[in-house]
């Protein structure tokens, strides 16, 4: 499976129950990315990406779009980061020291976002 999440530069996910932001290109960057593999979004996250199938129903297989909740980076074979370049006030946060003591940086892109001037595509792979 593979896991994406998107961090400011604190690593920080959401605050106050909320994400912190969010860019239309990069979610069709995204869904292009992914293809005709499953996509796992919560509820929370369905908005986002209508075509997204329920994280109850998750089987292990396609990719899995967290911005709430927990999560098991033991669960990924691969991790893609989507990086604001940005710092926001943030209340919930990636766990990066993980990220890099199991995992290896295997490819590094930039995007111009509809929100966002920049923003760093990490994909990140299982050592």
């Amino acid at each position: 499976m593979t896991l994406i999440f998107c961090i400011d530069d604190g690593g920080g996910m959401l605050f106050g129950g909320k994400r912190q932001s969010r860019d239309r290109v990069l979610n069709q960057y995204l869904l292009s990315r992914i293809g005709d593999a499953p996509l796992w979004v919560t509820p929370y996250s369905a908005a986002l990406f209508p075509t997204g199938r329920s994280m109850e129903t998750c089987d292990g297989e396609g990719y899995a779009f967290i911005e709430d909740g927990s999560y098991r980076l033991s669960q990924a074979e691969e991790v893609i980061l989507c990086r604001w370049n940005r710092r926001y006030p943030g209340d919930v946060f990636f766990d990066e020291p993980t990220l890099k003591a199991c995992f290896k940086k295997i490819a590094t892109e930039e995007l111009a976002g509809s929100s966002h001037p920049k923003i760093t595509v990490e994909t990140y792979r299982r050592k």
